[in-house]
């Protein structure tokens, strides 16, 4: 088997560490939500997946661990759903939904 170069590595690395966060992110505001999460569609969800990937990529980890993914409200939820949304559909780039996106999650919205 061949070896696989450090920055390929890295890239692994980095990869796996945004997965696990965004999951576990994800974890917390599908216990919070209850009922509410299974309204959402898969595209809402997949959408929300990408733009807190996005988030994460962009905060650092001190940013990313002082939010509480737990006490996000259903309103807050939708409206990130919406700003993933934009990106995609090319309204807003996605540095501007992402800086949105970070300051709904951290309260300075």
């Amino acid at each position: 088997m061949p070896k696989a170069p450090n920055t390929e590595v890295g890239r692994r690395i980095f990869l796996l560490r945004r997965l696990n966060a965004v999951e576990e992110a994800l974890r917390a505001i599908r216990t919070r939500l209850g009922s509410e999460w299974k309204e959402l569609s898969s595209s809402d969800r997949t959408l929300l997946n990408e733009i807190l990937g996005n988030v994460w990529t962009e905060t650092g980890g001190e940013t990313w661990d002082s939010i509480h993914f737990s006490r996000l409200s259903a309103a807050d939820l939708y409206r990130i759903i919406d700003i993933a949304r934009s990106i995609h559909s090319g309204e807003i780039t996605e540095l501007e939904g992402t800086e949105t996106t970070v300051r709904i999650l951290t309260g300075t919205v």
